[in-house]
């Protein structure tokens, strides 16, 4: 290598060494972990209650100190960019929005008004990446949960965020992210299943499962995590623990693997779905129960106890979309729409669905049952 070609390439790779000239230092930074969106008294000259929760750069870089990690501020504005704004004068560093974390929103502005009117700002904010997690609070202000203690993290939300990582073992809570949870919700003209948040009380730990119902935009009504757990064998991906009873013996069974099927078809020229679950599982207890369950005849005896309990779960989850909130969030429209697009455009499905019949088929197969007695 001659002497020019050498330079050359120390001058390239001193120019590639030097990064970002005009890069800022994230310390500082007012990187925004979560936004929380509250609602005012109807008299209020404004419309929202914004609170954001900021993280403080030096308490992550330096892990040992005992300094809070996070601030909150709560600003009352007529939309959360006047929030911001308001809350910017406050602070010395720049609101960041690039590395948001969770959105939460309260039981009384989701029943208000479209909730659309405040995900659209994360919609259409250009620093957003909408993999966050958005949650609705049930029956306090969403910015409580800001204030709650946390069992392992350091703050709330990143407790919370963490339980979303718990999804594939926990079948009785709901969770997607924004990008996901919002193209559900546009895709079904406003109607989804979204997660759950609930404050207990003082001192108690925050509860992140079950499920909101969002219908025509709004907050229609809760799921328990029991309805949860019936719900996701349609639309989650959860393996579920389900305790089976029969007189006084129950067993437990946990699923490793299961598969739904929501197939549309006509009976006597009308409408009807039929339901398919399968799940493969492991028998993980049993309770005042002899059977020997390496016998074949006792293992298929307790495979039909577990797809009864499983079919009750789903047909109970069925009801209560048709007949509590009259609303398809469990996938039977898109089912129908993806078979047969042409009928599904002739139909009004908001009042076809509560009323078309549905049938439910449960397989459960018992594939480990360890050391029998």
């Amino acid at each position: 290598m001659n002497k020019n070609k050498a330079l050359g390439l120390i001058i390239i790779l001193l120019l590639l060494s030097t990064g970002c000239w005009d890069a800022q230092d994230i310390s500082q930074r007012a990187f925004v972990n979560a936004v929380v969106v509250d609602a005012l008294d109807d008299n209020s000259e404004n419309k929202y209650k914004i609170t954001l929760e900021i993280i403080k750069p030096e308490t992550i870089i330096r892990r040992d100190t005992r300094d809070e990690a996070t601030i909150i501020h709560t600003a009352e504005a007529k939309s959360i960019a006047d929030a911001v704004e308001q809350i910017q004068s406050r602070i010395s560093r720049p609101i960041s929005f690039g590395h948001i974390r969770l959105v939460l929103m309260g039981e009384e502005v989701s029943r208000r008004e479209s909730i659309m009117n405040t995900l659209d700002y994360f919609i259409r904010h250009p620093d957003i990446a909408v993999r966050f997690r958005i949650a609705f609070v049930q029956g306090a202000e969403a910015r409580e949960v800001l204030y709650a203690k946390p069992s392992f993290e350091r703050f709330m939300t990143a407790e919370l965020v963490a339980m979303t990582e718990l999804e594939p073992e926990l079948a009785t809570l709901r969770t997607a992210p924004f990008n996901e949870f919002i193209g559900n919700l546009l895709g079904n003209k406003g109607t989804e299943l979204a997660p759950r948040v609930l404050i207990q009380g003082k001192d108690e730990p925050v509860i992140r499962n079950g499920g909101a119902v969002l219908k025509n935009w709004k907050l229609a009504g809760w799921l328990s995590a029991e309805e949860t757990q019936g719900a996701n064998w349609l639309i989650g991906d959860a393996n579920a623990v389900v305790v089976a009873q029969e007189d006084n013996e129950s067993y437990t069974y946990k699923v490793d693997k299961q598969s739904a099927k929501i197939i549309p078809y006509t009976k006597d020229g009308e409408l009807a779905f039929r339901v398919e679950v399968k799940t493969d599982g492991i028998l993980r207890q049993k309770n005042n129960s002899k059977l020997d369950v390496s016998q074949p005849e006792n293992l298929a005896k307790i495979e039909k106890l577990f797809s009864r309990t499983i079919n009750n779960q789903v047909s109970t989850a069925i009801e209560s979309a048709q007949v509590n909130f009259k609303a398809d969030y469990l996938g039977f429209g898109q089912a129908l729409r993806r078979k047969d697009p042409a009928l599904f455009k002739t139909l009004n499905w908001d009042q076809v669905f509560p009323t078309v019949p549905v049938e439910v088929k449960v397989k459960a197969r018992i594939t480990r049952f360890g050391m029998t007695t």
